[in-house]
């Protein structure tokens, strides 16, 4: 392309971006992969290429496996740094320049010796690319490009080689690398680290890469330090819609899952690996509620028909149906990896099944306070929430949060000094461990609004036989009760009683940020 180590372009339309493409991968076989990319940025862009890039992951597995081929590849990869509009080489020597480029970075994408699967690590700002709105889970990132330390808030993505890194090995990548940088209690892994570890479980050889099995990434994740539990379809009662229903609350959580695809190529069965990191925007409102002891109510797992995943036959923060979640044909789904915390022992469908289980209680059930916000609302002495009703049934929204997160939020976003203020100060001194299952009470037109009426929250560290002994509190829309750790349930019991008027506040949005243009 250049023999320049470094090279600045401005490209302002499609047959530019060709253009480039074109020079920078003359003989590659991903050039549409990469021609993709550049359809997620709004025209103009500027690129700038580093010709001799040392990238620590692709070196590893050079080191690793590819130094040992007859025919020689290269070590250096290059790196392309994109930014919105025009930029100058100039920018790079200033500290007006540097804030200038920082507005302007979208991310940078890594592009290895290799074909297919030159597309390596790459790091793109969700806000800044062209894709349907949505919510996703990102970490804070800090590449260093000429001297210039840029932030990003980015979730990694890389294409497989298909000899040392398959899409399996490719998804728990992605999934360490995110951990890593995020979270002290876990370490970023390279190629190697992840094929040794392969290796060590293996009673054959693991290069060059044959994939993974379900239990293969599960056993994988978990020697990294996580308790992982699989969900496969079929197999416990897991078919749709339940089974679309766990992964939703995991996704809700901001957990990234790997998910576990069977489809078929030009009609051979395959089988595929990604990662589902958030879900669309775009929601479907013509559910019919179900009725459980009188009360009609509507999971909000059923709302969202898309997730975003990221696929390494794709490009970053694809934005795909739940049905048709990579480009081979009828792709279903088969299982998934729920990388875990070592110390949260109620998993999401125990939450469900207790969260339910408390709503329809005889005693501290959730149907008094619904009749009650309807006299209130009748008599007028509560406005602007509709009646709960058929037309407007009761929204469960499950999620797995920190209980520090969640004290912050709720410290953060009362509604009302009077009303809403104690609520959250009773929730700032709770003792609650690290982290708890939260199932949220709306109603479908407060939902919309993005507002909630009420939670109940449960202690992610008991056990799978805890069942309302998990219970922590129960807020209903004018009923509040809590109890301490030393504390018996009936405590609960006793308390739910009025406590103060209904208000809708803001649902809890910390697990996951927004995303697209």
């Amino acid at each position: 392309m250049t023999k320049q180590p470094v090279e600045l372009y401005l490209l302002n339309d499609d047959a530019e971006v060709d253009e480039f493409i074109a020079l920078l991968l003359p003989n590659s076989a991903d050039k549409s992969r990469i021609k993709d990319l550049f359809d997620r940025f709004i025209k103009p862009v500027s690129v700038l290429v580093e010709n001799h890039y040392v990238d620590k992951v692709y070196r590893d597995s050079y080191y690793k496996y590819f130094s040992n081929k007859h025919f020689d590849a290269s070590r250096n990869c290059r790196r392309i740094s994109f930014y919105t509009g025009d930029i100058a080489f100039e920018d790079f020597f200033s500290e007006e320049g540097h804030q200038r480029l920082q507005e302007c970075f979208i991310g940078f994408a890594v592009l290895k010796p290799i074909s297919p699967g030159c597309l390596g690590r790459t790091y793109l700002d969700p806000k800044k690319i062209n894709i349907d709105r949505c919510y996703v889970r990102t970490t804070r990132f800090n590449p260093t490009i000429l001297g210039v330390r840029f932030e990003i808030d980015s979730f990694p993505f890389s294409s497989q080689d298909t000899e040392t890194m398959t899409c399996a090995e490719t998804s728990v990548w992605s999934i360490l690398e995110y951990y890593g940088t995020r979270y002290a209690d876990y370490k970023v892994a390279y190629p190697s680290e992840i094929v040794d570890t392969i290796l060590n479980r293996s009673n054959e050889r693991v290069l060059p890469s044959k994939g993974l099995s379900l239990v293969q990434i599960s056993s994988l994740v978990k020697s990294f330090g996580f308790s992982p539990r699989i969900y496969s379809r079929g197999i416990g009662a897991f078919f749709d819609p339940e089974f679309k229903r766990i992964l939703h609350y995991y996704v809700e959580s901001g957990i990234p899952v790997a998910l576990s695809v069977k489809a078929k190529q030009n009609g051979v069965s395959v089988g595929h690996a990604v990662v589902c990191i958030g879900h669309s925007d775009k929601m479907e409102t013509n559910i019919t509620p179900k009725n459980s002891n009188g009360i009609h109510f509507v999971n909000s797992a059923d709302f969202f028909p898309q997730y975003v995943i990221m696929d390494d036959n794709q490009v970053p923060f694809a934005v795909q149906d739940y049905t048709a979640v990579t480009t081979y044909q009828d792709p279903v789904i088969d299982g998934i990896v729920v990388p875990l915390y070592k110390r949260i022992f109620l998993e999401a469908t125990e939450a469900d099944t207790i969260s339910r289980n408390i709503l329809f209680h005889e005693k501290m059930g959730v149907v008094n306070a619904l009749n009650q916000l309807n006299d209130l609302i009748d008599s007028g002495k509560v406005e602007g929430i509709h009646r709960y009703g058929e037309s407007n049934p009761m929204v469960i929204r499950l999620f797995l949060t920190s209980s520090r997160q969640f004290k912050r939020f709720r410290s953060l976003n009362y509604v009302n000094e009077r009303i809403d203020k104690p609520i959250a100060m009773v929730y700032s001194q709770l003792p609650m461990p690290k982290f708890i299952w939260v199932a949220e009470i709306s109603l479908q037109d407060e939902y919309m609004n993005k507002r909630v009426l009420g939670e109940i929250v449960l202690d992610a560290t008991a056990s799978t036989y805890s069942g309302l002994e998990s219970l922590i509190s129960i807020h209903y829309p004018g009923f509040f009760a809590w109890r301490r750790p030393n504390e018996p349930l009936e405590k609960l019991v006793q308390m739910l009683s009025h406590y103060t008027l209904p208000i809708a506040y803001p649902l809890y949005e910390n697990n996951l940020s927004a995303g697209g243009i």
